[in-house]
């Protein structure tokens, strides 16, 4: 018994929500990219009048601590603000249009409203998208692999939450390693320039830890952001996976879907307060994460229908 997934996921109202939920996480990513390249070219500025405050003092105030306190503290409440009203309001109308490619293909979740999503909002921001990219529709059109049409639907709706999961919970980790390394490199090259221009701790704080210390709150408060959201993403994955060991077990899944409509659930919350994940390290990974789900999912399928033979020879 096959499943019609592939075929759901490829027809064009499916595109076209695929590339309009993909358009407002894009939207999402180019504010957030904005807060960030301004918090940095901030905090480059402030560092450079704080170092050189005698030789640029006809262009700066005289207190210089009250100076580099006053711009450091509007440059945290810029990110602040342009996360929670700019980013927010982008990823709330992509995880609306997510949860409508969920329910259309797979048949789980709750429907939005016309109210939260309509069919003209669908195809602005789709038109918007594959005008601007439509090398992108052979992939939005093959969302998950190819591959699970050969499954039971249920089965099959598992290892496309399976997947999705995973794929999830990999990049966030990588992104976690990135922010990580990102803050290290800040915090010894801050000590490393006080070394070399001979400041007292005093010093550092004011001329140097301060004016940075926006971007670092901003890699902070990302990286704690996206170890809520890589949390969520194993535990997705660890239940989804207990699913498909329990479908291996006994050979068959469940018809009823409450185990996988709560799975779906906990994924329409996380997409809907998650960062978004910047999309140059989507361009250094995708590759080889895109053919580590290929192989996943068909060496996954493969086991099932091997199962399904084991058992069929065991009942004759």
């Amino acid at each position: 018994m096959t499943n019609d997934i592939c075929k759901r996921q490829s027809c064009e109202d499916s595109v076209k929500i695929a590339a309009a939920f993909r358009y407002a996480y894009g939207r999402a990513k180019f504010w957030k990219s904005w807060v960030w390249s301004l918090t940095v070219i901030l905090a480059v500025l402030q560092l450079i009048a704080a170092i050189n405050h005698k030789n640029l003092k006809v262009y700066l105030p005289d207190d210089l601590a009250a100076m580099v306190v006053t711009v450091s503290l509007t440059s945290m409440l810029m990110a602040t603000l342009g996360r929670h009203y700019f980013i927010s309001r982008s990823i709330e109308v992509g995880g609306k249009l997510q949860r409508l490619h969920d329910f259309k293909v797979l048949g789980l979740g709750v429907k939005p409203t016309v109210l939260e999503v309509s069919q003209s909002q669908i195809d602005r921001l789709s038109s918007k998208w594959l005008n601007k990219r439509p090398e992108d529709r052979p992939n939005i059109s093959e969302w998950w692999p190819n591959s699970v049409a050969e499954l039971p639907e249920n089965l099959g709706i598992t290892l496309c939450l399976f997947s999705t999961f995973r794929w999830e919970s990999e990049l966030r980790n990588k992104y976690a390693l990135v922010l990580i390394a990102a803050g290290t490199a800040l915090l010894i090259g801050s000590l490393v320039l006080m070394h070399v221009l001979g400041y007292q701790i005093a010093e550092y704080v004011v001329k140097i830890f301060t004016p940075i210390s926006p971007l670092i709150a901003l890699l902070v408060d990302e990286w704690l952001l996206n170890s809520s959201g890589l949390k969520i993403a194993q535990d997705a994955s660890r239940q989804a996976l207990t699913l498909w060991d329990k479908a291996l077990g006994s050979g068959e899944i469940d018809d009823d879907n409450d185990e996988l409509n709560r799975l779906n659930y906990l994924w329409s919350g996380y997409r809907s307060s998650t960062s978004p994940i910047f999309d140059w390290l989507y361009w250094l990974t995708q590759k080889t994460m895109n053919k580590d789900m290929i192989i996943d999912a068909s060496s996954l399928v493969s086991e099932y229908m091997q199962k399904q033979v084991d058992h069929g020879a065991n009942r004759s």
